[in-house]
């Protein structure tokens, strides 16, 4: 794949209208008990984001893909807040594509991956104060391996 002369950025930006589309559908059509299909239709496309990113170099966005893959694969029903990170995430890889940002992306991907993380433990956090579990450290809430 080094010496490919594939461009990885055009198949991924298409990914992420797909993605888009599917976080669009969650956005407004949702009705009680399609949540699991709706969370399916997004681990789809981010899992090809995912195994392709890493192929191609782009090593970060691969990185980002894995954290809402997990993110996703841990949630049992849709709200406005996954809504909110999803869209969060599909801008940063659009960023990242457009840019060619390959790599891990220094400091300044160190940066977003560390951001998103939190997003996520916030989510989880939030979560678990509203449904009035009780964890003795919140950090364990989500794990990003």
């Amino acid at each position: 794949m080094d010496s490919s002369d594939i461009d990885f950025a055009p198949m991924a930006l298409a990914l992420l209208d797909d993605l888009n589309a599917a976080i669009e559908k969650a956005k407004n059509h949702r009705t009680e008990g399609d949540d699991a299909v709706l969370i399916d239709d997004m681990i789809k496309i981010v899992m090809q984001i995912k195994g392709q990113a890493g192929m191609f170099g782009y090593s970060l966005a691969g990185l980002l893909a894995n954290i809402v893959l997990n993110f996703l694969e841990t949630l049992d029903e849709l709200d406005d807040h996954v809504i909110e990170i999803m869209e969060a995430h599909s801008k940063t890889l659009s960023i990242i594509l457009k840019n060619g940002m390959k790599g891990d992306g220094g400091e300044y991907g160190q940066e977003l991956r560390h951001e998103l993380e939190e997003a996520c433990r916030r989510y989880f956090a939030k979560v678990v104060t509203e449904k009035d579990f009780t964890a003795e450290d919140d950090s364990d809430i989500f794990f990003v391996g």
